[in-house]
């Protein structure tokens, strides 16, 4: 039963050649095409965590209430933080160092050109820890 049936698979395959050859092409394409893009995700994903990773997950960022992320959206609340938020964020414990940033967007002339730029200010007793503050205020 079973040697019948190759006997039938090998009569065919010889009888048509090419139909058969660009099977087996097809078939190599598209294992090739999904090891392809199975590694590239990989590759991608290793990127991107190894970028996270340099930044580090012991880091975080606060804001006001109402804030969209981002330190150039301080346009966009009129919520603020300020030096004593800081402050109380020092003292929770675990945390090694805090320090905040101001940010705008303001009108800037240069050149007889007018630009809209954003604008940021890190008091002047921040220190760096591992090239990154461990947490912003904005």
């Amino acid at each position: 039963m079973i040697a019948e049936s190759f006997r039938i698979i090998i009569r065919y395959i010889k009888g048509r050649r090419t139909r058969s050859f660009l099977t087996i092409i097809g078939i190599f394409i598209g294992i090739a095409a999904v090891v392809a893009l199975i590694s590239l995700g990989q590759g991608l994903q290793n990127a991107v965590n190894y970028q996270f990773s340099k930044i580090g997950s012991n880091r975080i960022i606060i804001g006001p209430a109402g804030a969209i992320a981002g330190p150039t959206s301080s346009g966009l609340t009129t919520a603020k933080l300020y030096e004593k938020d800081v402050d109380t964020v020092k003292k929770v414990n675990g945390v090694e160092f805090a320090t905040g940033i101001y940010s705008s967007i303001e009108l800037v002339f240069f050149k007889n050109e007018k630009k809209y730029i954003p604008i940021f200010y890190i008091w002047t007793h921040l220190i760096m820890v591992d090239n990154m503050p461990l947490i912003i205020f904005y």
